[in-house]
């Protein structure tokens, strides 16, 4: 059995991203973040990093995943940069490990295969969430930016409940991919270090 931790970027009096008919990533992170946790195999166990429209310092989301001593970590965020821009883009940090590539490489392949979004790529970013040193060691991580907010064609699609279950769906098969990867390399049983 695999522990999850799925983070819902942003929260309470952090908005994220704000798209142009005045829609809050916070809100769709935290849509998408529940439905992922819900549709993960129920033999794993699933936690969130919040359930609610509630504040959690960036410091304090890999820390969950750290005290749980979980096997992954996704962050889940909505991208902006414009009216034009689109597609989906997933990172991981400069410092991670192989693994941690194969993690975002298997969410991103699944959300571009799911959405039909351009294929931004999975690139490298000293974000917080995704700091291997705020992690327990075999955590691996990444964090996946959906698509973007700023443009106002997919604020609307974002409007549609199914869209999100869809993006859920999607998340959730990539992290079932990599787990299924691990398992037949003989990872799964990796022996934790303190």
């Amino acid at each position: 059995m695999a522990l999850i931790v799925i983070d819902p970027g942003h929260g309470g009096s952090d908005p994220g991203k704000v798209g142009p008919a005045g829609t809050f990533e916070k809100t769709y992170a935290l849509d998408v973040g529940k439905r992922t946790a819900g549709i993960l195999n129920p033999d794993h166990r699933a936690e969130m990093t919040r359930r609610d429209d509630t504040f959690v310092e960036l410091a304090d989301r890999p820390a969950t995943a750290k005290r749980l001593k979980a096997d992954v970590f996704v962050s889940i965020h909505f991208n902006s940069n414009g009216p034009s821009a689109q597609g989906t883009e997933t990172y991981k940090h400069p410092d991670s490990t192989s693994e941690d590539t194969r993690l975002a490489e298997a969410v991103q392949d699944r959300v571009v295969a799911a959405t039909g979004h351009n294929d931004r790529g999975v690139k490298e970013a000293n974000f917080v969430v995704i700091r291997p040193t705020l992690h327990y060691v075999d955590t691996r991580s990444c964090l996946v930016e959906v698509s973007f907010l700023s443009n106002a064609a997919e604020e609307t699609r974002l409007g549609d409940p199914d869209y999100r279950q869809e993006i859920a769906q999607a998340i959730a098969d990539g992290v079932e991919d990599f787990l299924a990867e691990d398992r037949k390399a003989g990872r799964a049983d990796r022996t934790r270090k303190p």
